[in-house]
């Protein structure tokens, strides 16, 4: 069936189900219209996508895939919002639409020339979560968040990125207040942060794994301040800087595994900037070709409670108070490091400068001895 120039308008509400549509131009709904799509496969062209403004959008069971190999657009969601987006598939190796168009929709800042959400844009201003569970998106590609761009209020729960790819935030970028858990990044890529996401502020990462996950600064995941990232695992992630997570600052780290991750710089599995806490963690086999196989730590960080095995380039490196580093075009001088009741077996706690290091349990071939 096809479908152009669809308009869903205040008070009305469009079902597509249990068929193959194919979406020619965009599907608009505007505030008060209700989209709702179950058990339907949609193939857009190029030119076409779904945009909701203070509308209710809701998906079931359903394939959104593109028509051509170009791709198609995205779905945008915008302002108070209603419904969900559950048990679905996403494809759309070419997404994003121009930062222009899109904040002409939504009213947000962006980037004129850049593409945002390969799939789904999601700017909520509604008083309830807008919920993607049970979700997978496969080959989804944009500059920012190759599968999902999300403003704040969003939950990603039991889903599925495969093969996504960006420049910043490889699976999904978001930005302030989200919640991601149970949910799975692999062969995730970013060419500069983030491979599987990239969190600005106040974002919630819990019980997801990181697979294969590449990028310049935080293979799996690039945390920018205040975010908590938690009971989550990281295999063989990789990055310039930080092989599984780069933590900028403010950030929490706890109760995670580390294995197989590493960095051609420093960081092999966490690069930590300045102020962050890592805690009750695991690392195991990773290296970095520069410093610190398992942590390098910059500045004013608390590592403490870990258990390091068998990671080259020393477990633990900190900068310390003398170690200057150049950061987005600035020097900053570090400040003390705080490293204490770790856990390490065949690698090494290195102080570069004047840093805390207590009570630390080194363990080597089987022998071991207190620092």
């Amino acid at each position: 069936m096809e479908i152009k120039n669809l308009t869903v308008k205040s008070g009305q509400r469009v079902i597509l189900e249990e068929n193959e549509f194919h979406i020619y131009t965009d599907i608009v709904v505007e505030e008060g219209g209700e989209l709702v799509i179950k058990n339907a496969t949609l193939k857009f062209f190029p030119d076409a996508g779904i945009v909701v403004t203070n509308g209710t959008f809701v998906v079931e069971n359903s394939r959104f895939l593109p028509r051509k190999k170009l791709g198609w657009k995205h779905v945008v969601l915008t302002g108070n919002l209603s419904g969900y987006i559950k048990d679905s598939f996403f494809k759309n190796p070419n997404g994003g639409n121009l930062g222009s168009e899109i904040s002409t929709v939504t009213g947000l800042s962006l980037n004129e020339e850049k593409t945002y959400g390969g799939v789904l844009i999601i700017h909520n201003q509604g008083n309830e979560s807008f919920v993607v569970e049970n979700c997978t998106f496969e080959r989804c590609s944009a500059d920012f968040g190759g599968a999902i761009y999300a403003t704040e209020n969003i939950t990603i729960k039991n889903c599925t990125f495969k093969d996504c790819s960006a420049n910043w935030g490889g699976g999904v970028y978001v930005i302030e207040g989200n919640l991601i858990e149970n949910s799975t990044f692999e062969n995730c890529s970013a060419s500069s942060e983030g491979g599987g996401i990239y969190a600005i502020e106040n974002n919630l990462i819990k019980n997801s794994v990181f697979k294969n996950c590449t990028a310049s600064y935080g293979g799996g995941i690039y945390a920018f301040k205040n975010n908590l990232i938690e009971n989550s695992t990281f295999e063989n992630c990789s990055a310039s800087y930080g092989g599984g997570v780069y933590v900028d600052k403010n950030n929490l780290i706890e109760h995670s595994i580390f294995r197989n991750c590493s960095a051609l710089k420093n960081g092999g599995c966490i690069y930590a900037f300045d102020n962050n806490q890592i805690e009750n963690s695991i690392f195991e086999n990773c290296s970095a070709e520069e410093y610190g196989g398992g942590i390098f730590a910059e500045s004013n960080n608390t590592i403490r409670l870990n258990e390091f095995y068998d990671c080259k380039s020393y477990g633990i490196v900190v900068a310390g108070a003398k170690y200057t580093t150049a950061y987005d075009g600035y020097s900053i001088l570090g400040a003390k490091n705080i490293v204490f009741k770790n856990y390490l077996k065949n690698c090494d706690v290195y102080p570069l400068n004047d840093n805390i290091i207590a009570s630390i349990l080194v363990e080597r071939d089987e022998e071991k001895e207190q620092t």
